[in-house]
């Protein structure tokens, strides 16, 4: 078992798998939700398909670090911000978030109504999913905009006074309301230039359906990728669970609740890549998995886990191609007000997770950030000087230019 392994324990278990066991049940005595609509299933398969992009984009490679993502939080920021988009750049948004064909009525609909299904699916298991918007009080942006995000979104919309210290405490307060207290900020300060904050939080509070017996939790060995070995809390439990396994690896669904929220875990055999094995996973193999898996009875193995992850996600989403949204002369967010140059100059995601005995508890935040270009900043300049190493300086007359005095600067020195 390597080490990068919990990325693959913990990372889906919000969208990710829980729509999907929305076709496929992990078991058939769980109360079965109702039917999705064909456009919400259209929704849910664009929603699991970023989330593959964007987990595969923050994980391969990392085998000396976790990952743990909700990609539902990144799609609501984000489905927010794609309203305030326009011409190519919303384009790039949509193809970046897989959105379905159809009008922006229709996409948002299908946001608000994925969000509704997810909220009341299973009594048993605490989900609560909230959106907001802050925005500098000094400036107006369109109406339409805004009541797109109250109306789709449910989304709390506030102007706050951005210059006054107290903004980022008032909007770290709601983070950490809306995250039950596991995320407790997401900003430290506001930029002059920054206009608007669009923010996601998703908490989850889930009891196993098969809760691991603390007693017979021990100290057993993990296996690092780099063949080293290091101790872990490991619980145990046997049971009749929804299970698959090929030449590659096992996979096992563990269930929340009711059962209409589980975690999946795909383990690695002994002799596979743990990178070959994230780039296969995409909506197609992931549904064809899931259909695989049968009823069986085994023993489960499963570290304890409890730590947080911090992400900025600008280069992974561009990487996907969503480049000009992040271009402080390219982008276009012209739906988002009249007449000033808008950008994103940041998306932020941080996450919580602790997994033990009883189930998991599991929390996410995902902030982007809008700026404005300034006037310096639309003033073309010619060349750039940073004097950022050792230099030779002058001081002379102008007129006659007789050196007065001339040095070379190797280390800067400041004595009091």
């Amino acid at each position: 078992m390597k080490k990068i392994t919990i990325i693959m324990l913990t990372v889906f278990m919000f969208v990710t798998f829980g729509c999907l066991d929305f076709i496929n049940p992990t078991d058939e005595d769980s109360d079965k939700p109702r039917s999705l609509s064909k456009t919400e299933a259209r929704q849910v398969q664009a929603s699991n398909e970023f989330s593959f992009d964007i987990f595969k984009e923050l994980s391969v490679g990392q085998a000396d670090s976790n990952v743990f993502i909700s990609p539902l939080s990144i799609y609501y920021a984000l489905g927010m911000t794609y309203n305030g988009a326009a011409g190519e750049t919303a384009e790039e948004m949509k193809n970046t978030l897989h959105l379905p064909e159809g009008t922006l009525e229709e996409i948002n609909s299908s946001f608000e109504t994925l969000m509704e299904y997810l909220l009341g699916l299973d009594p048993d298991v605490t989900l609560q999913i909230a959106n907001s918007i802050w925005y500098r009080d000094t400036w107006t942006f369109k109406e339409t905009f805004l009541n797109i995000c109250k109306d789709y979104f449910s989304a709390e919309v506030s102007g706050l006074n951005f210059s006054d210290p107290s903004s980022v405490d008032t909007i770290n307060n709601w983070v950490d309301e809306n995250t039950n207290h596991k995320i407790d900020n997401i900003i430290d300060s506001i930029d002059r230039e920054t206009v608007m904050f669009l923010i996601n939080a998703i908490y989850f509070n889930g009891t196993w359906k098969y809760e691991f017996d603390s007693e017979m939790t021990e100290e057993k060995d993990f296996y690092l990728t780099d063949g080293n070995t290091t101790k872990c809390n490991t619980m145990v439990q046997t049971a009749e669970l929804k299970y698959m396994s090929n030449d590659d690896f096992q996979a096992v669904n563990l269930p929340y609740g009711n059962g209409n929220y589980v975690m999946t875990i795909i383990l690695p055999n002994s002799n596979a890549n743990i990178d070959s094995i994230i780039e296969e996973v995409n909506s197609t193999n992931w549904e064809l998995w899931m259909s695989q898996m049968e009823t069986k009875k085994g023993t489960v193995y499963l570290p304890k886990l409890k730590f947080a992850y911090e992400k900025k996600l600008n280069d992974a989403l561009k990487l996907l191609g969503m480049e000009k949204a992040f271009s402080n002369g390219a982008a276009d967010f012209s739906n988002m007000h009249e007449t000033a140059e808008l950008f994103i100059s940041k998306v932020k995601h941080k996450s919580f997770i602790e997994m033990n005995e009883e189930g998991t508890e599991a929390a996410a935040v995902t902030l982007v950030e809008i700026k404005y270009i300034s006037i310096d900043e639309k003033n073309e300049i010619d060349f750039t000087m940073n004097m950022n190493r050792p230099f030779i300086y002058a001081i002379q007359d102008i007129n006659t230019n007789t050196l007065l005095f001339v040095g070379l600067l190797n280390v800067p020195i400041y004595d009091e």
